[in-house]
């Protein structure tokens, strides 16, 4: 087997690790692939790219593999905001402020954790059945998978 045939074999076997940057077409037309806008837009469509369409941007087709992390406490913030329980529980302007301080610190924690943990885990395999999180390149926002 020549050099050039083994390397594109080993290319073939290429494993999809975290932190790498995909983007995934559609089974029955190769050239369509997942599009978002991510801003504005947040329907997430199957775009083709057989036309040469110039509003049409390649890196808006872009994700990149994050493990699933930890929100805990973000989704006890985000609860708490939707419902106004907050200030029902405590009229004291004080208590409020001081649990939502406490609140703050434990969501900012959580964020430091979540960013060591893709530390820890960039260029390790995805192995099947894991969880992953893709981060929208282009927006900077997650699609939870």
């Amino acid at each position: 087997m020549e050099n050039t045939d083994l390397n594109q074999e080993q290319q073939k076997n290429i494993p999809l690790t975290f932190g790498a940057i995909v983007s995934f077409s559609s089974i029955d037309s190769l050239d369509s692939f997942i599009h978002v806008d991510g801003f504005v837009k947040d329907k997430v469509l199957l775009k083709s790219f057989d036309t040469a369409d110039p509003k049409l941007m390649y890196s808006k087709c872009l994700f990149q593999i994050y493990p699933t992390f930890i929100n805990t406490y973000k989704k006890d913030a985000l609860n708490m905001k939707e419902s106004g329980d907050l200030q029902k529980k405590y009229p004291q302007e004080q208590k409020r402020t001081e649990i939502l301080n406490d609140l703050q610190e434990k969501i900012l924690t959580e964020f430091k954790f979540n960013q060591e943990t893709f530390k820890k885990v960039t260029g390790q395999p995805v192995l099947f059945g894991q969880p992953i999180q893709l981060l929208h390149v282009t927006s900077n926002k997650f699609l939870v998978c």
